[in-house]
């Protein structure tokens, strides 16, 4: 390695060692030229690409003194990353658009520039106030421009436009659909079909229907069905007509569909999309794992009606919550329902979703009972014999998460009875049922026993229900005690 060079050194001399004094003394002319000539070109090299740089920095600064650069372009406040308030960056500060003229031109010159998308126009401040300087004012696009700043317009600085005018747009893959309540997640379904918006009729709108809008808005992945015009009928036509989605569709109009509707405004169709959540909640129980089931939904605690209500989405519930599994139950519903706007309705769930919100295919806004649930920890179960008059029959009480729950008599037979004296420590029981006597302020709710084989080791694992009330209590006389020699 050349020293001298690391060093900044042009001309290096190795002196040798241990050789004659005419050969110390004595170097290749013609090598030190060659390498002179070397860095030489080299200087001459690096000065060039200075020169370059600095021609491409003024060059830079005029046209930015001339004005002759686009400005940045940005969406504020939007639900995602495609709508919003339309701010541009000029002149090294970020202001907003004036609504003047503004409609579908500018929306679509706007998203083509951002995203290669088409786009809905938004005025007065649909999606809040900007602050600072209104840049530009009477804005007018044909459409085919690449840039905001090459449509006309004027350079407006607040003299002639107040922010509640601020331009907003949201952009999608065409065509174009919106929700009546956008800022909410929500809202009557419309689209832009023949140079008018328009609504599409309810008739066998389902929960994959409103996947795909939500989907194509950017908002989330699942829907809620939303029938009966709950969002308001809209007016003017309405476009579509036995919408049939897959759910898989990137866009409405890939679905199938008619054109053609005896519909009417009061069966138009909504859509909710929902966000991510896994939260659930149990409330108004007498203890923490029984109650009634709220589910968080777009940052608001709703409720769920009973209608399609069952074990597995009970089990789904229980499990969100850190417990083994549960049973459902209905309870009637309290309070006003005007409320509430809506209810979370028709779960379908299997038994292995991760939350509530996977399951949830429409909402209702009446619900005469609302879901609940009896979470357990274990399926392990203590039985116990009460009020009998020996102490192998009785009434038959499990225990659940520490406390005592009886059990109704419906569908109580032998099958059942032989699993509740098995673990008592009895071969077999005959089942028989009498008048409730337990105290429903002791114990509110009603174990529920279905279709046991007789050879289950826990009552628990053929419950598949609680209920508030009883008529007749399950009762078991258990005989053959198991170390019995007979």
């Amino acid at each position: 390695m050349d020293i001298c060079k690391l060093l900044g050194f042009v001309l290096s001399i190795v002196a040798v060692e241990n050789q004659s004094t005419t050969s110390k003394s004595s170097f290749s002319v013609r090598g030190l030229s060659a390498m002179v000539r070397a860095h030489n070109t080299e200087i001459k090299i690096m000065k060039q690409q200075i020169l370059e740089q600095k021609r491409l920095i003024e060059s830079l600064q005029k046209q930015v003194e001339a004005g002759s650069l686009k400005p940045k372009i940005r969406l504020v406040n939007g639900n995602s990353s495609r709508e919003g308030r339309v701010e541009v960056y000029k002149d090294g500060v970020w202001g907003t658009v004036c609504d003047d003229i503004w409609g579908f031109n500018h929306a679509d010159v706007v998203c083509k520039q951002l995203f290669g998308l088409v786009g809905i126009p938004y005025s007065n401040a649909y999606f809040g106030p900007g602050t600072g300087l209104i840049l530009m004012s009477n804005v007018r696009c044909s459409g085919t421009e690449n840039s905001l700043l090459d449509c006309g317009h004027t350079d407006e600085l607040n003299l002639g436009c107040s922010h509640s005018e601020d331009a907003g747009v949201m952009c999608m893959k065409a065509p174009r659909v919106r929700l009546s309540k956008q800022k909410d997640f929500q809202g009557r379904v419309e689209v832009y079909k023949n140079n008018r918006w328009g609504t599409i009729c309810g008739r066998n709108w389902d929960y994959r229907d409103a996947s795909v809008i939500c989907r194509s808005l950017g908002y989330s992945e699942r829907g809620l069905v939303v029938l009966n015009s709950v969002f308001g009928g809209g007016t003017g036509t309405i476009h579509l007509n036995d919408v049939q989605c897959s759910g898989k569709e990137t866009g409405l109009f890939n679905c199938t569909y008619s054109e053609t509707s005896s519909c009417s405004h009061s069966e138009v169709a909504g859509a909710i999309c929902i966000l991510p959540s896994h939260k659930t909640r149990i409330v108004n129980g007498s203890s923490p794992d029984e109650g009634r089931v709220d589910v968080l939904v777009n940052n608001r605690w709703r409720r769920v009606c009973n209608n399609g209500w069952g074990s597995s989405d009970a089990t789904v519930a229980c499990r969100s919550l850190g417990f083994m599994g549960g049973f459902s139950v209905s309870l009637p519903t309290i309070g006003d329902q005007k409320t509430e706007n809506w209810f979370l309705n028709q779960m379908y769930c299997n038994g292995n979703e991760d939350s509530l919100l996977k399951c949830a295919r429409s909402i209702t806004t009446s619900c005469s009972s609302e879901a609940g649930v009896l979470c357990y920890k274990t399926l392990n179960s203590t039985v116990r014999l009460v009020n009998g008059s020996s102490p192998d029959e009785g009434r038959v009480e499990v225990l659940v998460n520490s406390r005592w729950r009886p059990v109704c008599s419906s569908s109580w037979d032998n099958n059942d009875a032989r699993v509740a004296c098995r673990s008592l420590g009895y071969l077999r029981g005959f089942s028989f049922s009498l008048p409730t006597t337990v105290s429903r302020r002791k114990d509110k709710w009603f174990l529920y026993i279905m279709e046991c084989s007789g050879n289950e080791d826990s009552l628990l694992r053929c419950a598949n229900s609680v209920s508030t009330s009883c008529s007749y209590e399950s009762r078991v006389m258990c005989y053959q005690p198991l170390n019995s020699k007979c």
